[in-house]
C-alpha cells in the first residue's frame, strides 16, 4: 500500500487506516487486489483496487461512500495541489487516469508506456515522472499536453519514484538491479546508483 496525504489534512497512519477500513480492505485483499490509499479533502479516503478497476471512497470512520470506475489495474495515486484531482497509474491499460474528486468521475487519461508502476510529480504539478516497468525506464509526461517529454533508462523493473522538492532530481528504485538511481531531471541522466540489498520498495527499504 502507498499512502498520500494533503498538507492541510491530518495524516492517517497506515495502522489507523487499516483499522478504519478493515471490513472493506480485507475483502478486497481476499480477492487478490493490491491497494493504494490516499486521504483527500473533506475527510475522504480513496482506495484503489487493482482487482476490479475502481477507486473506493470512504469517510475517515471507514464508512463506504462511493466507487469510481477508472482505467485497468489502478496502482499508485496522488492528488494535485488543491485536492481537486487524483492522478492514478493504471498498469494494464498503460494510462494515467485523471479523476475529478468533486464529480467522482474519471475525466481523462494520459497515455503511458508498457506496465507503468508508480510516479512522482514535479513541484509545480505540471509533470509526472512515471516508472515504466516493462521498458526499464522512468518517463516524464506533460500533464497539460499529455505528451511524453523524455525517458531515462533504469535497472530492471523500476518501482518507486521520489522527486526532490526543488524538482531537479529524482530517486528511482530498481527491483531487479537492487539499486536506487539518482537521476538529474535537467540533464536527463543517471548521476549515481546507490546499491541496496534485496528487493527495493518505494521508500528505499
Amino acid at each position: 500500500m502507498t499512502f498520500q496525504t494533503l498538507r492541510r489534512t491530518k495524516t492517517v497512519s497506515p495502522r489507523n487506516t487499516r483499522s478504519l477500513l478493515r471490513p472493506w480492505a480485507l475483502g478486497i485483499l481476499a480477492l487478490g487486489a493490491q491497494l493504494a490509499m490516499a486521504q483527500a479533502p473533506a475527510d475522504r479516503v480513496y482506495v484503489s483496487s487493482e482487482k476490479d478497476n475502481k477507486i473506493y471512497v470512504f469517510d475517515t470512520q471507514g464508512a463506504s461512500k462511493s466507487a469510481i470506475e477508472v482505467c485497468q489495474r489502478p496502482r499508485d495515486m496522488k492528488f494535485n495541489s488543491n485536492g481537486s484531482q487524483i492522478y492514478v497509474v493504471c498498469g494494464d491499460s498503460n494510462q494515467l487516469g485523471l479523476v475529478d474528486t468533486a464529480s467522482g468521475k474519471m475525466t481523462g487519461t494520459v497515455p503511458l508506456g508498457d506496465s507503468p508502476e508508480m510516479f512522482g510529480l514535479s513541484p509545480d504539478g505540471k509533470t509526472a515522472y512515471v516508472s515504466i516497468e516493462d521498458e526499464n525506464t522512468v518517463a516524464a509526461y506533460d500533464l497539460q499536453t499529455k505528451a511524453k517529454l523524455f525517458d531515462v533508462a533504469t535497472g530492471g523493473e523500476p518501482e518507486g519514484v521520489f522527486v526532490t522538492p526543488d524538482g531537479k532530481q529524482a530517486y528511482v528504485t530498481s527491483e531487479v538491479a537492487n539499486v536506487v538511481h539518482l537521476i538529474d531531471l535537467t540533464q536527463r541522466k543517471v548521476l549515481k546508483n546507490i546499491r541496496v540489498g534485496g528487493v527495493v520498495s518505494e521508500n528505499g527499504k
